[in-house]
């Protein structure tokens, strides 16, 4: 028996699987190759599963590429063509990212005594756009599937502290808080900015937006 994050797949489980697998790439044969979604395979969807309520999750979410209307193909404004089944995955995916990250905020200021922190902690809306390239739409697909998953592995824990610190530079710039950031373990750097909503590091537009950014990073990470 195979275990992940210590989830025992078993020979039954992965058994089912690969059949659930077998028959959502069957159908993607079926479907035009100019807007099929990719092919599926064991490796891939394991790696999204590493409790039981994930593979609940990942397997439903399979299973509904075969019901009827699912490949039918919507073209956006960008001419990215996608399958009616992908949209509607991501869109449902999007509300769950959003109830997810709300939860996590809940949690957060049950810690918090000062007032102001607890009405500056702002909740981002996940949403999702089809304006983009075929490649910009699978990431961010992939980037809330990672962020839906009840456990990271190491792996992704590692990759976490790279697109954080980039996103920080990115964003930001070469701020005080980064010297220290890039010492810290990937372990530490994950643990502290998942459950601290003031570390989210968000696009910002104007001068004052970055300044003010900095400062609210720099102090959390200042404290931690």
């Amino acid at each position: 028996m195979s275990k992940r994050n210590g989830f025992n797949w078993g020979f039954g489980r992965l058994k089912r699987l690969q059949k659930i697998i077998g028959r959502y790439n069957e159908k993607v044969d079926s479907t035009n190759e100019s807007y099929a979604p990719p092919k599926l395979t064991s490796k891939k969807v394991k790696n999204r599963i590493s409790s039981f309520g994930d593979l609940v999750r990942v397997t439903s979410e399979i299973k509904r590429f075969m019901k009827r209307g699912a490949s039918r193909p919507i073209t956006s404004k960008s001419g990215l063509t996608l399958t009616n089944y992908e949209i509607r995955e991501a869109k449902r995916k999007a509300k769950r990212v959003t109830k997810k990250r709300k939860q996590r905020k809940k949690e957060y200021v049950k810690t918090i005594k000062t007032t102001s922190k607890k009405r500056d902690i702002e909740v981002k809306q996940k949403k999702v756009s089809t304006n983009k390239s075929r490649k910009a739409w699978d990431k961010s697909v992939a980037t809330m599937d990672n962020e839906l998953r009840k456990e990271y592995t190491q792996e992704g824990i590692d990759r976490y502290k790279e697109n954080y610190i980039k996103a920080i530079t990115d964003n930001l710039g070469d701020i005080e808080a980064l010297e220290k950031i890039k010492k810290m373990s990937s372990n530490e750097v994950f643990e502290i900015a998942m459950n601290n909503p003031f570390m989210e590091i968000k696009f910002v537009y104007s001068p004052s937006d970055v300044e003010a950014r900095i400062a609210i990073i720099n102090e959390e990470w200042e404290n931690d």
